[in-house]
């Protein structure tokens, strides 16, 4: 590895740059210190922003970075060092240099705002998380990522490298018929993360797609499993998220087999209310739900006919009411009655 630095004054600071080569001369990263600023540029296509602000204390805190995905396939775990290996979109953050050598560089985000809160806030409605567990949840590398209404996130078949934390919005788990008749699995609400599985599925068995607008973030494996490693109770709550997803899969299996149709609608209006409700998703009797009756349709096995005649009942019964994408549910003791809905199988205390 070459390494070549030069240096000139710029205002009150002075500024290096630093280029270091290794392995082809194809890859380059440049270092821009300025004061204690310190700027990571990677020549090529795949750009990556990253950051740690725990580890090297003392070290200059470095105001941002950029990553080439190629890098990561060259560098990972490089003297027990591993380092993302999937692309992220660019955001604010701090990089690490070890040791002095570009073999040593460990490159991952760091989450910042709404993107570990979703996920916390998510696991302590049924979680007894201790001050460790949050700090280590809140240490995952999340990088965030917007998703238009019906775009896919995870393909069946598709080997994910990475899980998908939903931090915003209504993604949906399908299947599709050779017919081309899909049948949605799940919904999955803010904290989520629908494809925890994959973590040791390795192949995707069924389509995971965005329903409405929404925000995610991806965190790699790796990462996970380090966390679940060194923190047994955060391990435990993620178990304990996949179990209540088997939950939710019996619910809906019977749900859809054996109530009727207004029964669906019902038990499945009163679920979403039930899961969205302790995450501060609701508004007094009312949640966003942006979905067309094609969707819930696909949700309760039923014909966009019938839902638009289900839910023209549950109107004239004063039951809902539907106002562009809000629900709101008029009156829920009865909405309960009717979908013979019982919130246990949701286990939403650590109690249950």
């Amino acid at each position: 590895m070459n390494v070549s630095a030069s240096s000139s004054p710029t205002g009150h600071h002075s500024e290096w740059l630093i280029t270091a080569r290794a392995m082809s001369s194809a890859d380059v990263i440049i270092w821009i210190f300025r004061a204690k600023r310190l700027v990571l540029h990677v020549t090529h296509e795949s750009l990556f922003r990253s950051c740690d602000e725990e580890m090297f204390a003392g070290e200059p805190q470095f105001s941002s970075c950029t990553y080439v995905n190629r890098w990561s396939e060259r560098l990972q775990k490089r003297d027990g060092t591993s380092i993302c290996r999937r692309r992220c979109p660019a955001g604010n953050g701090n990089a690490i240099w070890k040791s002095g050598c570009l073999s040593f560089l460990k490159v991952h985000t760091m989450p910042s705002g709404p993107l570990p809160e979703a996920l916390i806030k998510k696991l302590r409605v049924s979680n007894d998380l201790n001050d460790e567990d949050i700090r280590a949840l809140e240490s995952l590398p999340i990088a965030g990522k917007s998703y238009a209404p019906q775009q896919r996130i995870v393909v069946e078949g598709d080997r994910p490298t990475e899980c998908c934390l939903i931090i915003d919005g209504y993604a949906y788990r399908s299947k599709t018929t050779g017919a081309g008749l899909r049948q949605v699995l799940s919904i999955h609400v803010a904290g989520e993360i629908p494809d925890l599985q994959s973590l040791h599925l390795h192949v995707m068995d069924h389509d995971l797609t965005a329903l409405t607008g929404c925000t995610l973030g991806f965190i790699p494996h790796e990462y996970i499993l380090d966390l679940c490693a060194r923190h047994p109770g955060t391990a435990a709550a993620l178990w304990r998220e996949t179990l209540v997803d088997a939950a939710i899969f019996r619910e809906w299996m019977i749900n859809i087999g054996r109530r009727t149709a207004t029964e669906r609608m019902a038990h499945l209006l009163m679920e979403l209310w039930e899961r969205l409700e302790p995450i501060g998703r609701t508004h007094e009797d009312s949640f966003e739900l942006p979905v067309t009756q094609s969707d819930l349709a696909d949700c309760l096995g039923l014909t966009p006919v019938h839902i638009n005649r289900v839910l023209r009942q549950l109107r004239n019964e004063k039951l809902l009411e539907i106002v562009r994408r809000e629900f709101k549910l008029l009156d829920r003791p009865k909405l309960k009655e009717l979908g013979q809905f019982d919130p246990t199988y949701l286990h939403l205390h650590p109690s249950m």
